[in-house]
């Protein structure tokens, strides 16, 4: 079981290492897919648990607190995961959560278009530089 486990997060880890093309779009799908692999069971054996509790604390801590903005909407930008389908949905607030993430990308999407639109119209108008 736990050469599974890993086995998982060697694939996570040799998928966002790929330097051949982009990844930002696959690091949230990988977060949720480890978070699967470390769901407990109530078959798993006290130290399974034990293992997948420390491991799951630790992947909150360092991969999650890494998740971006930029990463959400490289994923909704990908027509794979546009749905989020890879997000749980088990209760009120998995679901709300996903709903959430949609209208947060979509409100900050919109504004940095906006904001790339009106930095570009600024300097083509040059207002931007107008003090040098």
């Amino acid at each position: 079981i736990v050469s599974l486990i890993f086995k998982q997060f060697k694939l996570v880890f040799e998928t966002l290492e790929a330097s051949k093309k982009p990844t930002i779009n696959l690091v949230i799908p990988c977060y949720y897919r480890l978070q699967t692999v470390l769901k407990r069971d109530i078959a798993d054996l006290p130290a399974i648990s034990l293992l997948k509790t420390l491991v799951k604390r630790d992947l909150d801590e360092k991969f999650y607190t890494s998740i971006k903005a930029i990463h959400w909407l490289g994923c909704y930008l990908d027509p794979s995961f546009r749905s989020f389908s890879f997000l749980p949905t088990r209760t009120t607030a998995d679901v709300e959560f996903k709903e959430n993430i949609k209208e947060d990308i979509k409100k900050w999407a919109v504004e940095h278009v906006m904001t790339q639109a009106e930095t570009k119209k600024m300097i083509q108008s040059h207002q931007l530089f107008a003090d040098e």
